[in-house]
């Protein structure tokens, strides 16, 4: 269907109540071709005063990122991209970018992405408009191993990682989303790919221990104060509780967040710090032994050999004092009964 010409005005209103992430592949290369390559030192247009270079980084300044999404944008191979995902993160929109890149004096890309974005626009509130789908309501009730496996068409799903985070955090969670399945990683993210019907924790249970390798916790205050990522949590860690399998991966991602007590001997992935490789290396190791001689090289009390203790115990009725239930000399501690053992010597059972 033909759109009407759009004056100026129209193109500026249509921009700024559209997403970033309306933008499509062709939008997004046109954009990263003329952002990507150095730029050249220039004043904005603002009338700020303030220099900034005429690519990508002219962009950022202008949007104000903390330094470590500064570093995780200029880090990346296609910066631009990485760019536009982050600001989408910041609910940014078209008209966000528009202005930007008017600001540091970039007519050329305006001129050369006008027309696509305007289509990206349209296309955007077309499926926003668009007839919802039909979805099959499967009654509240608790379901068995099978019933999950039928919920997605006979096909058993595996995941690389459980990804555990407090709602509070979603930009956060967002971010490693984004960064891992780049990688190629599978993630089973609640609230996105959560199985229908069910009692919420025993679905979380059984996607946790049967269908992810891993559990990544996403460490923040808010995640300390939540109940449903304790749970979660809680049960990972029940699953491998001398961590020989890995199965927990915390990642630090704010400044000054206490880990869990429970957790303090199992290495961390700092994200504040960009320690992402680490946290890529943590999801594709493979269990070789390697935690085993770790663990088995920290120092542990001697068993006690139960089962031989009890062999050497013998009891005998004519041995019982008639000191029962008395307290043992100064100490006030109460025995049941005093005995002998093999050898002859007095205990108290």
């Amino acid at each position: 269907m033909a759109r009407a010409h759009l004056s100026a005005d129209n193109v500026e209103n249509l921009f700024s109540e559209t997403p970033l992430d309306a933008l499509n592949f062709g939008s997004l290369k046109i954009l990263a071709d003329h952002l990507n390559p150095n730029g050249k030192l220039m004043e904005l247009k603002d009338g700020t005063g303030i220099y900034v270079y005429d690519n990508f980084t002219g962009i950022v300044e202008q949007e104000h990122f903390p330094p470590e999404e500064i570093k995780d944008i200029s880090d990346n191979p296609n910066p631009t991209n990485e760019l536009i995902s982050e600001m989408s993160e910041k609910s940014c929109t078209i008209g966000d970018l528009f202005r930007d890149v008017l600001n540091m004096g970039r007519i050329d890309i305006v001129q050369i992405s006008r027309a696509n974005w305007v289509k990206d626009c349209h296309v955007y509130a077309d499926k926003r408009g668009a007839a919802p789908q039909m979805v099959m309501e499967i009654p509240d009730q608790e379901i068995e191993e099978e019933d999950c496996d039928k919920v997605n068409l006979g096909h058993t799903k595996q995941y690389d990682a459980f990804l555990s985070y407090a709602y509070p955090n979603l930009r956060i969670a967002k971010r490693t989303i984004r960064k891992l399945e780049n990688e190629g990683f599978t993630l089973f993210v609640p609230g996105r790919d959560d199985l229908p019907g069910g009692a919420k924790h025993v679905l979380t249970a059984y996607v946790i221990e049967k269908r992810c390798k891993r559990v990544i916790i996403l460490l923040t205050k808010a995640f300390r104060s939540s109940p449903e990522c304790d749970f979660q949590v809680r049960f990972a860690n029940a699953l491998d509780s001398g961590a020989i399998e890995m199965k927990i991966i915390p990642v630090i991602c704010e400044d000054n967040v206490e880990v869990p007590r429970f957790l303090n001997f199992i290495h961390t992935c700092d994200i504040t710090k960009n320690e992402w490789s680490k946290l890529y290396r943590a999801l594709s190791h493979q269990c070789t032994g390697e935690n085993t001689r770790f663990l088995e090289s920290l120092t542990y009390p001697p068993p006690v050999n139960v089962e031989n203790e009890f062999q050497q115990l013998s009891i005998h009725t004519d041995n019982i004092s008639e000191d029962r239930y008395q307290p043992d000399g100064d100490s006030g501690i109460v025995h049941d009964i005093k005995a002998q053992d093999g050898n002859g010597n007095e205990v108290y059972v």
